[in-house]
């Protein structure tokens, strides 16, 4: 009974901690919108109609002027402590048809590290009440207003003890896991493949840079990472099983999507992800982490993505 009632003190501690810095990073989205005096609400539809997604790139262009090359998406968290190392000028809140009060990417126009960029708060989209491609129509829209280099930072879950909250790993690799678990019942060899290999829509020359980049930086994790999604189906229990058994350091949901746009619309990316949880250790990634992590990625987002060569 001791044993249950201290396990009961140190939960109700983390979450205590949790929700405070979540009440934190709220307060951070909105004095961050706010400081930025030029804003226009761009519509977005909530189904896939060329016609109108090409009018919205339009408009993107039209209020951002020149499109900058390099366009930096950050999960909403992460994106606080980045978009604090910026100075922001312009910023271009998507509308759609869906109801007022839901949360939506926010594409702010910046300078850093002395170049133009744009800056999208691209996990505000995509909650689990809304479908999973829609985040694609406002990046759609964007990488037709003339982006070409793209970052994506992720948070992320680890299923292995050994890495650890604020761990970087760089993604080479998707393995899908569809609502039918593959990993029920018997191999049948007519079905082909349990696990679509799409390691060719990462390109190593680009892997290479970044790696090079952030060498005396920041470590990178680079071995067996792998994205495995979605990472609710099937509970924590058996994510740590399923990871542990295939040596996969992480599971994750988010990212994948970005990567096959921007792969399919023949653009440069690199995606990254952040540890954020681990399931094994029962330990999270601090709002602290995540300032001295933003400030080490600087030296990331100056990589030239079009200029490294196979």
């Amino acid at each position: 009974m001791e044993e249950v009632k201290k396990q009961m003190e140190s939960y109700l501690s983390r979450r205590e901690k949790e929700i405070a810095e979540v009440k934190e990073l709220a307060s951070d989205i909105k004095a961050i919108k706010d400081s930025v005096k030029d804003s226009k609400d761009i519509h977005i539809p909530l189904y896939i109609e060329p016609e109108k997604i090409n009018t919205a790139a339009e408009e993107l262009k039209s209020f951002f002027g020149t499109i900058p090359e390099k366009a930096i998406l950050c999960c909403s968290s992460m994106a606080r402590y980045v978009l604090k190392l910026a100075k922001l000028e312009k910023v271009a809140i998507i509308t759609t048809e869906l109801q007022p009060n839901q949360k939506l990417p926010y594409f702010y126009l910046a300078e850093l590290n002395g170049e133009k960029v744009i800056i999208v708060d691209e996990l505000q989209v995509g909650e689990d009440k809304y479908p999973e491609f829609y985040p694609v129509l406002p990046l759609r829209a964007l990488v037709l207003s003339g982006a070409t280099q793209f970052f994506i930072v992720s948070e992320i879950l680890s299923a292995s003890p050994l890495i650890k909250p604020g761990e970087v790993l760089l993604y080479q690799n998707f393995m899908p896991m569809s609502p039918v678990n593959p990993f029920i019942g018997r191999h049948v060899e007519g079905w082909g493949d349990r696990f679509l290999d799409v390691t060719a829509i990462f390109k190593p020359e680009i892997n290479e840079a970044v790696i090079k980049a952030m060498k005396d930086t920041m470590p990178i994790i680079t071995e067996n990472v792998v994205w495995v999604s979605p990472k609710k189906t099937y509970g924590d229990k058996a994510e740590i099983r399923i990871g542990q058994s295939l040596r996969v350091p992480i599971i994750c949901a988010k990212g994948m999507v970005p990567a096959l746009l921007f792969h399919d619309m023949k653009k440069n990316f690199v995606s990254i992800g952040i540890t954020q949880w681990n399931l094994a250790l029962k330990t999270s990634l601090t709002n602290d982490m995540r300032k001295d992590i933003a400030s080490k990625l600087i030296k990331l987002f100056a990589v030239n993505l079009s200029a490294a060569k196979p």
